[in-house]
């Protein structure tokens, strides 16, 4: 059995019928059993950045590796696979980065001065004089 049957629960709408292609081109013809984690790492990459123009958000690439995930997880129950490839990788991440505020000298000395009673203070005292 190749992984294109079960790319099945992918196509629905336009959309993920457009998604179900790219991903069918990536991994369709890979037999089930021989699935491994890092075809699915190599695909998630590619369309991350397909040279074609057509790359997908992190979000979407999220979306993908929840299909695969479930689908997989229920080959596994009934027997197709040994394992389930898609629990031994990380989609891509979200991309939202926090901004980080940078204490300031004076900053860390009123931190200090007011944690001076706290029984952790020798230990992050040392750590922030350290930074």
């Amino acid at each position: 059995m190749c992984a294109e049957p079960l790319l099945a629960r992918i196509s629905g709408t336009k959309g993920s019928r457009v998604r179900g292609q790219h991903v069918i081109k990536h991994v369709g013809a890979v037999r089930l059993q021989k699935l491994t984690p890092r075809h699915l790492t190599d695909m998630y990459a590619v369309l991350k950045s397909d040279a074609e123009g057509k790359a997908y958000s992190s979000s979407t690439i999220r979306g993908i590796h929840t299909v695969f995930h479930h689908a997989l997880k229920d080959a596994e129950k009934w027997g197709f696979v040994g394992r389930n490839p898609a629990n031994f990788v990380r989609p891509p991440r979200n991309g939202k980065t926090r901004d980080l505020q940078i204490w300031t000298p004076e900053q860390i000395r009123d931190f200090l001065e007011a944690a001076r009673a706290d029984r952790l203070y020798s230990c992050g005292s040392h750590l922030l004089q350290q930074a």
